[in-house]
């Protein structure tokens, strides 16, 4: 009945939209539309390294609800996933870890010294125009310097305004409605302020109770059907973007944002005990970045960035087991960030770049144990680029800078490290569309505000992970294949070696971090994406990735767990899927599908988690009524109701219902 009324409420709000759009246009005039086709590059293929990109229209015909479903179709992604809307969920690239990967939106880096890594699930998928995941970092040197320092960049770019034509402005509003209680309103407008200026308005909400059914299974007991509680979620979102254009091709981007959520943190499950967990999350971020884009001359281009941002968190737990009934913690993070970068064209073969970044995070508490650090950071790239006919070799060097102090306590030395690079790509033959790759980067990761200082557990001492990274590749494409087009395939090797891994380690009952840990990791990544064409303007997109991986622990022959396979780490995973475009109706159908792991390191069937095969239909329409278009889409995600986890204890939703309409004046 819920979901029924939800549903009922979704309707009434696009329906009246779409009668005032068609009420208000009278004229019988139409514009004869044009059509343009080109041939679709891979940027995967031509890239000196890896790089997997998705575009709007591909998340929302194949049903896309989140960043963590984008994510798990690329190749060598591994999303930890605790369950639900509100459930957080990261990413690591090649197993590298989820603080070796940056995210960027919109060219600028989004931080959180706090914890080390981003929580993706907070970015609004439907908001996204393009997200392009790179191992290393993409062929363009006008970047940041922290871009370049790190493992693997996640870059999530945000709508650009766009208007039908004799339009100065347009209105997109849009509502998803699902099961346990999901509503999900938006709306994005857009404003032409004249011919050089472009305002963009977006704003969200999401609601889901969370309360989704599923199976516990109890050794030589059977199963019992449970629920999850405490897993609701309210999320704002809202953003103000300003573009200006000047003479001379100088642009101009500001974006004001802002997020506010209340979540429940459900339990871990575990055989008879279903925890009924009391745990509450708010979270708090606002930020205000603008970016500066300026060709100088034929030869050199200036882009100049800046960023201030707040974030707050407050966690409460009720339990019997404390003194008070209660445990409450609360943190503030402040950040602010500047950046320079400089490229310089001289002659038609050689690039180079220069990069400088600043930025100062500082994180507050009214807990007692919380030294209230500073962390000062100085990042400076050098970066090289040539150009032949047949050959591409980029290298570079990131000179890193930290310093800490404190309000209480003692405060970390300060760390200094160079990371060099090399990235090449050789075509032996312009009629063959063959490509050759190869890359080696050395990155490593500062250790976090929570490594070092949060409770009994924070070790001073820490240093930071310092990684090798060795890849090599293949890449073949062409725009007509046999009965097909724009045919892709990738296929990519690697190993990757991380030493002083930050772990927690019990000693004398109490967790401590210690750098202990050296991990191997080799692995296979391919990608494959093409074209049917079919009669009647129907076309079948069909592609596919798969991953072998082996992540061995190599810190100490005398452990049983030497050369095991790291926790969470599968073998072999995957994803298929197909996309039918009709001129009436699309239909995507996408699998995706990850191999057994363990949670420990030993690898005993006592820490085995089975393996999952996760399907997702979909049906979407256009539909043109005079001057707007409406969209609708239908959505069922775990289509077989598979009951699994991606993390242990923590039940993923089984199958799921998801309607969504988007009206576009």
């Amino acid at each position: 009945m819920r979901l029924l009324r939800q549903t009922i409420a979704f309707l009434s709000i696009l329906l009246p939209l779409a009668q005032h759009a068609q009420m208000t246009r009278t004229d019988s005039t139409s514009m004869r539309e044009v059509s343009v086709t080109a041939p679709r590059m891979n940027r995967n293929v031509i890239a000196s390294q890896p790089v997997q990109e998705l575009k709007r229209g591909q998340m929302e015909q194949l049903g896309l609800t989140d960043l963590g479903d984008a994510l798990r179709r690329m190749a060598g992604t591994l999303v930890k996933d605790y369950g639900g809307l509100g459930g957080l969920k990261t990413v690591s690239v090649r197993n590298m870890g989820a603080s070796h990967t940056a995210v960027s939106l919109d060219g600028i880096p989004v931080s959180n010294s706090q914890a080390g890594q981003i929580d993706i699930g907070r970015f609004d998928l439907r908001h996204l125009e393009s997200l392009a995941l790179a191992v290393g970092h993409q062929d363009d040197l006008l970047q940041p310097a922290c871009l370049f320092a790190s493992a693997a960049v996640l870059s999530l770019q945000s709508r650009r305004p766009s208007f039908l034509p004799d339009r100065r402005w347009s209105l997109d509003v849009g509502c998803q409605t699902g099961q346990w209680g999901e509503f999900s309103p938006d709306l994005y407008y857009q404003q032409r302020l004249g011919k050089a200026t472009l305002l963009g308005v977006h704003a969200s909400f999401l609601r889901s109770d969370g309360c989704y059914p599923y199976r516990l299974t109890l050794p030589q007991a059977g199963s019992t059907k449970e629920t999850r509680y405490n897993n609701d979620l309210r999320q704002w979102q809202a953003d103000v973007s300003l573009q200006q254009r000047f003479a001379h091709k100088g642009q101009l981007d500001v974006r004001l944002y802002g997020y506010d959520s209340e979540r429940g943190i459900p339990g871990h499950v575990i055989f008879h005990n279903v925890e009924d967990s009391h745990q509450r999350m708010w979270d708090r971020t606002g930020f205000i970045q603008a970016q500066y884009r300026q060709p100088l001359s034929s030869q050199w281009e200036l882009l100049v960035q800046g960023k201030g941002n707040y974030g707050y968190s407050r966690y409460r737990d009720e339990d019997e087991k404390y003194a008070a009934g209660y445990m409450e913690e609360s943190f503030t993070q402040h950040e602010a960030y500047a950046s320079m970068a400089l490229s310089y064209h001289p002659v038609r073969a050689w690039h180079f770049s220069l990069s400088q970044d600043g930025s100062l995070n500082r994180l507050r508490s009214p807990l007692t144990f919380c030294p209230n650090p500073n962390r000062r950071t100085l990042l400076t790239a050098f970066n090289a680029r040539y150009d032949a006919p047949h050959l591409r070799i980029t290298g570079g060097c990131v000179g890193t800078f930290v310093m800490e102090t404190v309000e209480k306590g003692e405060a970390p030395d300060a760390i200094r490290h160079l990371s060099p690079s090399i990235a090449l790509r050789y075509t032996p033959c312009s009629v063959w569309p063959l490509h050759l790759r190869m890359m080696y980067k050395n990155t490593f990761r500062i250790p976090s505000f929570n490594d070092l200082y949060y409770r009994n557990t924070g070790n001073l001492s820490l240093k930071p992970e310092n990684a090798q990274e060795l890849s090599a590749g293949i890449t073949w494409a062409r725009h007509r294949a046999l009965v097909f087009e724009n045919t892709s395939l990738t296929l990519d090797g690697y190993f990757n070696l991380v030493r002083d891994k930050i772990v927690a380690i019990p000693t004398n009952y109490v967790w401590s971090m210690r750098n202990y840990g050296k991990a191997r990791m080799w692995g296979i990544d391919a990608t494959w994406q093409t074209t049917l064409p079919l009669p009647h303007d129907m076309a079948l997109d069909l592609s596919a990735t798969y991953s072998w991986m082996r992540a061995l622990d190599v810190t100490d022959s005398r452990k049983k767990s030497y050369k095991n396979q790291l926790p969470y780490t599968p073998r072999h995973s995957g994803h298929a899927s197909l996309l039918l475009r009709m001129p009436w109706v699309n239909i995507g159908y996408t699998v995706v599908g990850v191999g057994t792991r363990y949670i420990m390191a030993q690898n005993i069937p006592a820490n085995e988690v089975d393996a999952y095969q996760d399907h997702t239909l979909t049906l979407s329409r256009t539909f043109r009524i005079r001057a707007c278009h409406l969209k609708l889409l239908g959505s069922i995600t775990n289509l077989l109701n598979q009951n699994y986890d991606v993390v242990r204890y923590y039940p993923m939703p089984g199958r799921a219902f998801h309607l969504r309409g988007e009206v576009k004046f």
